[in-house]
């Protein structure tokens, strides 16, 4: 939602999914393999430097991420299956810009940090502070 020249309010959700595969130690003996899926949501409030055909912004957000973490564990023959789900804060802040390609379709990519409370070991209740870089492309349909 554009609140005015400078600020948009912006609900968001995404999914992250990607393979955890390790072979450690350069032993035949040991192998880690598993998946990640993230999905969560956040509020944004973007500042626009300008608005016009390119408008670079600065953004920031707040929100939260469910976590879903499956492992097996392969140890000498042994096999061990571990599956986490937990939900975390994460806060965003970083920087984008949008092109407009016609009226109605603009592109739009930004570079976040993201900040992430998580469990600081698997099978933990502790929390510990996780920093990610997040990459985001797409595409703006307003709705008038």
């Amino acid at each position: 939602k554009e609140m005015n020249t400078f600020f948009n309010v912006e609900a968001r959700g995404f999914w992250q999914g990607y393979d955890n595969d390790y072979s450690c130690c350069n032993n035949a003996n040991v192998s880690l393999k598993g998946d990640s899926q993230l999905i969560g949501g956040t509020l944004d409030l973007q500042y626009f430097l300008s608005r016009d055909t390119f408008s670079p912004y600065v953004v920031t957000a707040i929100g939260a991420m469910n976590t879903r973490y499956k492992m097996q564990a392969t140890l000498s023959g042994e096999t061990a299956n571990y599956d986490k789900n937990t939900t975390s804060f994460i806060f965003e802040t970083g920087i984008g810009s949008t092109y407009k390609v016609m009226d109605y379709f603009s592109l739009r990519g930004d570079i976040r940090y993201r900040l992430n409370t998580f469990p600081s070991s698997v099978g933990s209740n502790n929390e510990s502070i996780f920093n990610d870089m997040t990459v985001n492309f797409g595409i703006i349909v307003p709705f008038k």
